[in-house]
């Protein structure tokens, strides 16, 4: 399940179903909710790109205080009350047969201003 909820600590947690696909040699990891993807030489390799390529997202929002208008532009609700967010109910995806290898969710800790 993919959710965002906010702390008061100044951060918030971010829950986001990744898939990865391989395509020849190389494998590609896509996050539907956020519309993210990268790629790597083996489903290790792109689970690390993966989150290098969030980390450097959560950066760049936090540095330009972009993070809530991003998540409404993919479809995302925010409850600003609650201080959570919730993806699109339906995302919808062409996938090829057999291209996927792998389904994986992954934490990361977002800071706040």
């Amino acid at each position: 399940m993919n959710y965002i909820k906010g702390h008061k600590k100044r951060y918030v947690e971010v829950q986001l179903g990744v898939l990865v696909f391989q395509e020849e040699d190389s494998f590609l990891a896509f996050c539907p909710a956020l519309n993210l993807s990268t790629y790597g030489d083996s489903i290790k390799d792109v689970k690390d790109a993966f989150d290098d390529l969030m980390a450097a997202y959560i950066e760049e929002c936090t540095k330009m205080g972009t993070l809530e208008k991003d998540l409404r532009l993919h479809g995302w609700t925010i409850e600003q009350s609650a201080g959570v967010a919730f993806p699109p109910k339906e995302i919808d995806l062409d996938i090829a047969a057999g291209m996927l290898r792998q389904q994986f969710s992954e934490p990361f800790r977002i800071p706040m201003n």
